[in-house]
């Protein structure tokens, strides 16, 4: 984990669980919860969930709005050698195809980051589904989030590092997961070093 930590601050009141802990989602409307995810610059601490089974917060990604063909455009300017392609079918041709993979890609970035560039391994990209207001782009370069790395906001060599791949004009903030994306029960175990987040039981 990196030594940087987030102070604390009050919970926002748009992000509270709905009063029935038998539900899921959030009290308050959607709008209101995604304007304040927006806002936000660290995470309140109930926000960490614990390994286990519990009524647990939703998954915030921290990071920065990008498709998967706008990342394929910048490393296309930037940095083609870490583009990697795949071999897929097509069922519709009945022929396999070479094809860019988002999240091979990703992977070969942070192998270079982490054994090149000597980051610590706690800060992995990945290419994220997230719940935005007023935006088409459904998909994030997401840096951090809060189950996996609680309070901690990535250092600013990771940031860099990052913004050096794709050559981001704004700075990172928090979004909502799609698939997490509010309160409800759920299992949190680890296998093999990696999160495992179960919701059907």
């Amino acid at each position: 984990m990196s030594s940087q930590s987030s102070p604390t601050q009050a919970f926002p009141q748009a992000l509270l669980p709905p009063t029935d802990l038998r539900s899921m989602g959030f009290r308050f409307s959607t709008n209101s919860v995604l304007s304040t995810i927006s806002d936000i610059r660290t995470i309140p601490s109930p926000l960490v969930p614990r390994l286990g089974f519990s009524y647990a917060p939703p998954k915030l990604n921290y990071g920065w709005s990008m498709n998967d063909d706008e990342v394929l455009s910048a490393l296309e300017a930037n940095r083609p050698d870490f583009i990697v392609n795949t071999m897929a079918y097509d069922f519709l041709n009945d022929e396999s195809e070479e094809q860019y993979d988002p999240d091979a890609t990703m992977d070969r970035i942070y192998e270079y980051m982490t054994d090149e560039l000597h980051l610590s391994p706690t800060w992995r990209p990945r290419m994220e589904e997230k719940i935005e207001m007023n935006d088409p782009e459904m998909r994030c370069v997401s840096i951090a989030n809060n189950y996996e790395n609680g309070v901690e906001l990535p250092p600013d060599e990771v940031v860099q590092a990052l913004v050096d791949f794709f050559k981001f004009d704004q700075e990172p903030r928090w979004f909502l997961n799609l698939h997490h994306s509010g309160w409800r029960r759920r299992l949190l175990r680890m296998h093999e070093g990696e999160l495992i987040i179960q919701t059907k039981f």
